[in-house]
């Protein structure tokens, strides 16, 4: 059934296209927000540049690029193009800088480098998970490992606060997935020094640790979710460099949209309120509409509410 209604859309994206319909721009975020793997979603991206070459406008596009840079230890292609697509959808476009393959850390270290040249707003780093491997033995005593944790926890607090420090940008990182192959059974749990437990360890202390400019993109949470044979893809890795299956990098491109549209958008105002013995005084199911008393304290609390309705505060009551 998917399947039907994606060829529909895809279908009628091109008729859209090909007539210089601006409705395209709609129909186009429609099946973005609906696409499940990376095939229609590539495909959509691509059908968005056919777009731009036809310079075909889109009504209500942001006049505001947001400069963002992408570095890691992976090959960022093509899962910079889902970024920027699903970022466009969402009407924040992009300005990107993609990082050399695995050189990330002479890209922020460096003063001089590319990366501060460009000035980005949004900086999103996936470092390389293969840094994230206990050196010692795994019968070591848990000190050892646990310290060694606790520096790659700290290189990565250096790069980024390298990163905002420079360009008082916002930092998105990528905690650390945790291995689905090479089980070593019950005594995975057992040792700091495995890779399961160790990575563990660095993604709890990583996410404690984070500064206000550091947002984490929770990558353990989102393979768990999805599952971890199915987020590997060894063939891809030997084969491009890529940091993931293609599945999961559908779902680290939405994650990390998700992030960079939230720092624009403006917070939601929400007021919650009781309503028995606060709003009133009672309880309306025990006492009856009859029997709840709008006392002064009732009414100090409603008259001023009453007043913000206008605004855009979203009330909320239980």
């Amino acid at each position: 059934m998917h399947h039907q209604n994606q060829k529909s859309q895809i279908a009628t994206l091109k008729t859209l296209l090909l007539g210089g319909d601006a409705q395209f721009w709609e129909q186009l975020g429609r099946a973005t927000r609906e696409a499940r793997d990376f095939e229609e979603l590539f495909l959509l991206s691509s059908l968005r540049k056919k777009a731009h070459a036809r310079k075909l406008v889109r009504p209500t596009a942001s006049t505001k690029t947001l400069r963002l840079a992408i570095l890691g230890g992976y090959s960022l292609y093509p899962l910079h193009e889902l970024i920027e697509h699903l970022c466009e959808v969402e009407n924040f476009p992009v300005e990107l800088w993609q990082g050399d393959y695995d050189n990330y850390i002479s890209e922020i270290m460096d003063d001089g480098s590319e990366l501060y040249a460009f000035a980005p707003h949004v900086v999103f780093i996936l470092p390389a998970e293969r840094r994230c491997t206990y050196t010692g033995h795994l019968t070591d005593a848990r000190e050892l490992p646990q310290a060694e944790a606790q520096r790659t926890v700290d290189s990565l607090l250096e790069l980024a606060r390298k990163v905002n420090e420079k360009t008082n940008a916002e930092i998105i990182l990528t905690n650390f997935r945790l291995p689905a192959r090479h089980d070593l059974g019950a005594y995975r749990s057992r040792t700091l020094g495995s890779d399961w437990s160790f990575r563990k360890w660095v993604n709890l202390e990583l996410g404690l640790a984070a500064p206000a400019y550091l947002h984490i993109c929770d990558w353990e949470f989102l393979t768990n979710r999805l599952g971890g044979l199915a987020a590997q893809d060894e063939r891809a890795w030997f084969e491009s460099k890529q940091p993931c299956s293609s599945k999961l990098l559908v779902e680290l491109a939405r994650e990390v949209t998700q992030l960079i549209t939230s720092f624009k958008r403006a917070p939601k105002k929400v007021l919650v309120l009781d309503l028995d013995n606060t709003l009133w005084g009672g309880v309306v199911a025990d006492d009856g509409l009859e029997g709840i008393e709008l006392g002064d304290r009732g009414r100090e609390i409603s008259t001023p509410c009453g007043s913000l309705s206008s605004t855009r505060l979203r009330f909320v009551t239980g």
